[in-house]
């Protein structure tokens, strides 16, 4: 018969509890189907738009977010991120990926029409909340979509993250369905019931960017400067206040 140390069981226990605990999170489909409400921040700002991925920027992400994240892997999925300036400091930033909804910030969930463009992991610092920093962010981002475009827009929204309601709200976004989010908390997402609104969501017959789990998106212009891409293009001022 096989002996257990007591360490190897604890180890077990604790295993087998993990896997059986999960959460549920319920969010919402908050859209935007034309141009955004104009938004003002209150602090002198520029948004940049970059869509390349540097040693320099991984730093800047990490410091916002107060961890490591797959930033590499986004930027090879064709994922856009963009960078709140002030004073020369990154102090937020937004990612957007076109024709494709997901949960999570790596789990592509599935395709949206092809003019729609999903924003995520949206991040302002604490010490600049409170700014409109975010919903100056969210117009701005969904402007250069359109430019690129991706007219209409969509994110998911906690029911209870407060603030970034608020943000979505005055950037001219609206509330739409429910999506619910089954997770486990040691093995991660396992389940999803909703999606986004039906006019939102990929015709059948059209491409499909979903190919054996990865994004398969089109090419789409850039402005690159100094190894890193900045927008809106020349002759645009860049979005600021003050």
């Amino acid at each position: 018969m096989r002996e257990w140390g007591y360490s190897s069981l604890v180890g077990i226990v604790s295993r087998k509890l993990h896997s059986a605990v999960h959460f549920v999170r319920t969010e919402r489909f908050y859209v935007l189907n034309g141009k955004p409400n104009p938004v003002e921040a209150r602090l002198p700002c520029e948004i940049q738009c970059m869509t390349g991925y540097t040693d320099q920027l991984r730093q800047q992400l990490n410091r916002i977010k107060g961890c490591e994240g797959n930033w590499k892997r986004r930027f090879a999925l064709s994922h856009r991120c963009y960078l709140v300036v002030v004073k020369d400091q990154a102090v937020g930033y937004g990612w957007v990926i076109p024709a494709a909804w997901q949960i999570g910030h790596e789990r592509q969930s599935g395709p949206l029409a092809e003019d729609v463009a999903f924003l995520y992991d949206g991040i302002t610092l604490d010490a600049y909340r409170g700014n409109r920093l975010g919903p100056a962010r969210l117009a701005f981002m969904a402007r250069d979509m359109a430019r690129l475009g991706f007219p209409r827009s969509c994110l998911l929204v906690a029911d209870d993250n407060i603030a970034s309601q608020h943000s979505v709200l005055h950037a001219g976004f609206v509330r739409t369905q429910h999506t619910v989010r089954l997770d486990r908390v040691a093995m991660g997402f396992r389940f999803v019931r909703g999606g986004p609104p039906r006019e939102f969501q990929a015709i059948a017959g059209t491409r499909n960017w979903i190919r054996n789990g990865s994004l398969e998106l089109p090419a789409m212009p850039t402005h690159q400067s100094a190894n890193r891409m900045t927008l809106p293009p020349r002759g645009v001022e860049p979005l600021s206040s003050g």
